[in-house]
């Protein structure tokens, strides 16, 4: 699924989508401030004392997930027993990247134009720019629709059919698309973060703001 966002926020300044296991990656080589590709034990516990923790518990904290004894913390042991701590993963984000903004929000707040636009490039499997009935049948006959009707309503889409057509006239089949796509786009293991020292650019003639963008995909 993080291929449906990970070309999102293409126009929002400072906004990216990033997998979760990359963003602890991130911060890990920022905790890593000698470049040793490790965090010494020293190092855990001076950030965890910065979460409101007793330097004591925090240097004992770190020394128990240095599973294998090297008194070092590989970025392996950082994901499984820090990211992996809900807190202190809120913490780390805010503290060293920036804002974590809430996915279901954004995804509820898309408008009619981008949520057809999310459809489209997903059944654009080839990237054309444009559909085709072939496209068409192949995405209905994934939904589980016998191979003869999927192929009699992709024909309603006489030869290729743009965007604009698309969502025009298409409504009913990437509205339905969109709706069982939704849960799936909020639920999926990535993060929506807005860099520090970024703003938030607005539409012109008044219109909301709305981070989500040019969204490329392959999740059928």
């Amino acid at each position: 699924m993080k291929n449906i966002i990970n070309a999102a926020l293409a126009d929002s300044a400072g906004v990216d989508v990033v997998d979760s296991k990359a963003l602890s990656q991130e911060v890990f080589h920022i905790l890593d401030t000698d470049k040793s590709h490790s965090l010494d034990v020293d190092e855990i516990a001076s950030f965890m004392s910065t979460v409101g923790h007793d330097p004591k518990h925090a240097h004992e904290f770190a020394q128990s997930i240095d599973k294998d004894h090297s008194g070092t913390v590989s970025s392996l042991e950082f994901y499984r027993y820090v990211w992996q701590n809900h807190r202190m993963r809120q913490f780390l984000i805010a503290q060293y990247l920036g804002e974590e903004l809430d996915k279901a929000e954004i995804v509820s707040s898309l408008s009619e134009k981008d949520r057809a636009a999310i459809v489209f490039k997903s059944v654009d499997l080839d990237d054309s720019g444009d559909i085709t009935t072939e496209e068409l049948s192949v995405i209905l006959t994934a939904w589980g629709l016998p191979e003869s009707d999927a192929s009699s309503v992709a024909k309603q889409g006489v030869g290729k059919i743009d965007l604009g057509t698309f969502s025009t006239e298409w409504k009913f089949f990437w509205t339905y698309a969109y709706a069982n796509l939704q849960e799936e786009l909020c639920s999926a293991d990535y993060h929506i973060i807005r860099r520090k020292n970024t703003t938030i650019p607005e539409k012109k003639n008044g219109g909301e703001k709305n981070p989500l963008k040019k969204i490329k995909s392959s999740f059928w």
